[in-house]
């Protein structure tokens, strides 16, 4: 994993706009053609839980049948929460629902829309991502790893999930395979929450003191420095370091939370909240397997090959 994780970063760091093209020719040509996988698999693991959740098995420990929980359940979720999706949420909580309601897509492209419909829409979509599609890969990923730990006795790995499928195997070259992969993919995405802390700090700091400049020194300190407390950290172990940063680091969100929703239009931001979740709701299913099909073929596609023309909106252009 080091090796082509070392490999990854030196041709990056001495090729930086080659990696650019390269990297977004990648996730392009995996949006075309990998699209329906991604959106169906994520919507097959969402019934797979709900239905794990209401049957017998919902009542399955994660540990021992004698095992009892070593932290209560709101220490647990201030651990996942932090850890998880915490400095993703607070960048793109905000920046999400904004991209979707000022860029292209295919809402803005309808000159038809209603501005005050167009901003639902932004919020539907930002729901999406971080609702329960979003939790699902956490939960299936923590599911497995837990049952195959602590209720099988194999190591806190990925490799071990893999047990009931190719058995002894994993302790071989295929389960070596999946680790490898694992630590890649899981650096990677480590790396891009880091770095949204990282822009985010030196955005906070440059405003409060515009003698902190935002650049790449600046945030190379900054990295150093997270990397020194997360060190820290996980050096004093669950029970006090990744437990206490954790509670710490919600209960600043929280108030940094509750500063927006009293500071601004409280009537409006309660109205909003409410009425966004059954908008998401009511358009869970559709948003939930919709894979932008005809979207990807371009507009009005075929229209001259069929004799007729029927033009899209999104042909047209939105004035605000």
């Amino acid at each position: 994993s080091m090796v082509v994780i070392a490999a990854f970063v030196s041709w990056s760091m001495e090729n930086p706009d080659v990696a650019s093209d390269e990297f977004n020719s990648w996730k392009t040509w995996i949006g075309k053609n990998f699209t329906w996988l991604y959106i169906g698999s994520q919507d097959v693991w969402f019934f797979f839980v709900v239905y794990i959740f209401f049957s017998r098995f919902g009542y399955l420990k994660l540990g021992t049948e004698s095992s009892v929980p070593e932290y209560s359940n709101s220490s647990w979720f201030a651990m996942l929460f932090s850890c998880g999706v915490s400095t993703g949420l607070f960048f793109f909580g905000v920046a999400e629902p904004v991209n979707h309601y000022t860029q292209k897509n295919r809402y803005s492209a309808d000159p038809t829309m209603p501005d005050n419909r167009l901003a639902q829409e932004a919020m539907n979509i930002t729901f999406y991502n971080w609702g329960l599609h979003g939790w699902v890969v956490y939960t299936i990923v923590g599911l497995l790893v837990a049952l195959m730990a602590h209720r099988e006795g194999l190591p806190m790995t990925v490799k071990s999930c893999f047990y009931p499928l190719i058995g002894e195997k994993i302790f071989g070259w295929p389960g070596d395979l999946v680790d490898v992969l694992s630590v890649i993919a899981t650096l990677f995405g480590v790396c891009t929450s880091l770095g949204l802390g990282t822009i985010q700090i030196n955005e906070g700091l440059h405003l409060l003191n515009p003698n902190i400049e935002i650049s790449t020194k600046s945030q190379v300190i900054i990295i150093w420095c997270v990397t020194g407390v997360a060190t820290v950290s996980v050096l004093t172990g669950i029970k006090y370091g990744i437990r206490r940063l954790s509670e710490f680091c919600f209960c600043c969100g929280m108030v940094l939370m509750l500063a927006v929703l009293f500071l601004d239009d409280t009537v409006f931001l309660l109205n909003l909240y409410t009425q966004s979740i059954g908008f998401y709701f009511q358009y869970l299913l559709q948003i939930g397997f919709h894979s932008d099909a005809f979207e990807q073929l371009g507009p009005s596609h075929g229209a001259e090959d069929r004799g007729r023309f029927v033009p899209d909106l999104s042909r047209g252009s939105r004035v605000y």
